[in-house]
């Protein structure tokens, strides 16, 4: 068995999802490709997938295998078993048809962000993150830059020693004081800021929904090409959005928990 935070893993369960992410991002394969590339024997491999289609998680079209539709069927599941990220969804669509750009709803999940929603406006440019999507680059991106901001003290610790600071960009924080720092600005101004550090070209921006004990329930962000969002008018309003957004959510589930 395998380890993981000192504690024994099954094998054969970390190889079956070893074998899912490498369907995923091979977009399909052979056995013999997936053999290659993870470096296991065929026989293994075989298995494996044999296993997930009985389960209906792969599918096999043409010699090749795929992921399954049940993974939709258990993603949605996920996705709305808490009622709270469900009403949030209309309120990403509605960010995204005021500002034309692409609109987030992040939330933090064992020191990860996942995006759970993602709306597209009319001027939305692609950014690599659709619903579903799994970051740990939080230092270099302004949903994360939120994320870490709200954070316990010994979970921000445990996200500094189990990640590279990793520069994306010349604009990207990569030194622990500094990033300490941001945050700080993050927690004081409401807000947090992607000023071209994931991507030249790319800005965004991201405010905090927290729950009325002030832990964080997720983070609303809007991401766009620089030459359309930096300008003063229009991170004014986008920050006025996000921040007047979240106080409605928050407000929301407040009254939610104070009428359950």
């Amino acid at each position: 068995m395998a380890k993981t935070d000192d504690h024994p893993t099954i094998q054969s369960v970390d190889t079956a999802f070893r074998v899912i992410e490498e369907l995923r991002d091979q977009e399909g394969a052979g056995v013999t490709e997936l053999a290659e590339s993870m470096d296991l024997p065929k026989s293994t491999v075989f298995n494996q997938l044999k296993t997930l289609r009985e389960q209906a998680l792969v599918v096999k079209e043409n010699g090749e295998y795929h992921l399954g539709l049940r993974f939709l069927e258990l993603g949605s599941f996920v996705k709305y078993k808490r009622d709270i990220y469900e009403k949030i969804e209309p309120k990403v669509e509605e960010i995204a048809e005021k500002t034309d750009e692409r609109a987030h709803f992040v939330v933090e999940e064992r020191r990860h962000a996942i995006h759970v929603h993602t709306k597209t406006g009319a001027n939305a440019v692609e950014n690599g993150t659709n619903a579903g999507t799994r970051r740990t680059d939080l230092h270099a991106v302004a949903a994360g830059k939120a994320i870490l901001a709200h954070l316990p003290e010994s979970e921000l610790e445990a996200f500094l020693e189990e990640n590279t600071l990793e520069a994306y960009t010349e604009n990207t924080i990569t030194d622990r004081e500094q990033l300490h720092a941001e945050l700080e600005r993050v927690r004081e101004r409401g807000y947090a800021q992607n000023d071209e550090e994931s991507m030249l070209g790319l800005w965004a921006l991201a405010a905090p929904i927290r729950y009325p004990n002030g832990k964080l329930l997720g983070v609303l962000s809007v991401s766009g090409p620089t030459h359309r969002m930096k300008g003063e008018r229009m991170k004014n309003e986008i920050i006025d959005l996000l921040l007047g957004s979240s106080n409605e959510i928050e407000v929301n589930v407040t009254h939610a928990q104070q009428s359950s």
